[in-house]
């Protein structure tokens, strides 16, 4: 059984370097309560992912709090002695172990009565010139979108029923406590101010009322998105988006679930983040195959706080951007939590537009696609490219073509 070898395997380890020790990430920042929580991940094709509840608890003193059991991600989340990590990196199937850690999402909110939302009107013009959308009929239709942020308000009215919030992974609640979640997937999707109208929105909840969320429940939501996806392909035949605005301090682990969840088919759109720094410091934003978002403002300069660096991919609009709110409520936010939302609906829109199945490969098509050079005073190293849906009214600079 791989359990007895697991066991065995513990106290050898214990008693002196056998093999060489898989690397362990630490970080200074780690609040005081995540200080003995850590991310174990096995090496891909191990036999890691076999082991099960009562053997890992068995190894690590108590059950784990987060299992991440598919092909691309596999592992466990877990307390841990100090010797218990020692042990545990001196296996030979896991590849790396993290310290968890706790962060934030990229956005702040404030209420207000509606109005016309420039973000729709900018990505539908080469140059702003008038405050309206024009986009495809299709509108995303066929595309489905995951939300992991802090929920869905499902019944506010602007979702028409393409709304569910289906998962949490934060315990005792399972509904929009913050207004976050509401308010981007209002960007993705909402009939008014949405980029991708018809398109359809799963709520999975990582982050709490606080707005605060732990790397390994982004994993597990990650993870249980890929199993949750294979369920749903009648309903969502031109694929799958992830919309993710939450982030932190870099994170290998964090990083490697992304990429996994591009490799597996998803197109994934991240924050950049408003540290203000570059985006290779920040994860997910700097994970290879993520799309990663910075923000500008309605006078085309960039959003002030926004991160910035080689790992942008593209530009979209981040302040005082409108949208939906819990209680059939309206309101502002401001940050690059609300530019991811619409590269995010931006990829269900073209998948829907150009009747392809939504990947990872659509980061390239928006970045090939965009308004190029438009933002005044860009940040160094970062790319000018502001996303732009293709609309063929709106596709020319300057003077409007006879």
């Amino acid at each position: 059984m791989r359990f007895s070898l697991l066991a065995v395997a513990l106290p050898l380890a214990a008693a002196g370097p056998i093999i060489a020790s898989a690397p362990l990430h630490t970080r200074d920042s780690t609040p005081a309560h995540m200080l003995d929580r850590y991310i174990v991940k096995f090496r891909a094709g191990s036999a890691g992912d076999t082991i099960d509840a009562a053997a890992l608890q068995h190894i690590t003193g108590q059950a784990p709090y987060r299992r991440f059991q598919n092909a691309f991600f596999s592992g466990f989340a877990a307390q841990l002695t100090p010797e218990a990590v020692t042990a545990l990196r001196l296996l030979p199937d896991v590849e790396y172990v993290e310290q968890d850690h706790e962060s934030q999402h990229h956005g702040k909110l404030v209420s207000q009565s509606r109005r016309l939302p420039w973000g729709l009107a900018r990505i539908s013009q080469r140059e702003l010139r008038e405050p309206r959308y024009d986009y495809d009929s299709s509108a995303g239709k066929g595309v489905c979108v995951y939300m992991t942020d802090t929920g869905i308000d499902d019944s506010h009215p602007e979702f028409g029923g393409r709304a569910k919030q289906i998962k949490s992974f934060i315990k005792g609640s399972n509904v929009d406590d913050n207004g976050h979640g509401t308010h981007t997937a209002g960007t993705v999707a909402s009939k008014t101010y949405g980029v991708a109208k018809q398109a359809r929105l799963f709520g999975v909840k990582v982050s709490n009322a606080m707005s605060r969320f732990t790397y390994s429940d982004l994993i597990a939501a990650y993870d249980w998105i890929t199993l949750d996806a294979r369920n749903r392909t009648a309903e969502c035949p031109h694929g799958f988006v992830v919309s993710s605005s939450v982030g932190g301090d870099y994170s290998r682990a964090l990083n490697d679930a992304a990429t996994s969840l591009v490799e597996a088919g998803f197109f994934l759109a991240v924050s950049a983040g408003n540290d203000g720094k570059d985006a290779a410091t920040i994860s997910p934003a700097s994970a290879a195959k993520a799309c990663t978002v910075g923000g500008s403002d309605s006078r085309d300069y960039p959003y002030e706080d926004s991160n910035w660096g080689p790992k942008v991919n593209i530009i979209g609009p981040a302040v005082e951007v409108y949208s939906t709110l819990p209680g059939g409520t309206y309101g502002l936010g401001t940050g690059t939590s609300m530019a991811a939302p619409h590269v995010a609906g931006l990829a269900a829109y073209l998948a829907s537009r150009d009747k392809v199945v939504a990947s990872g490969a659509l980061c390239d098509t928006i970045a090939e696609t965009a308004s190029k050079d438009v933002i005044k005073k860009q940040f160094r190293n970062t790319v000018n490219l502001l996303a732009f849906n293709g609309n063929a009214a709106g596709d020319y600079y300057g003077t409007s073509p006879q």
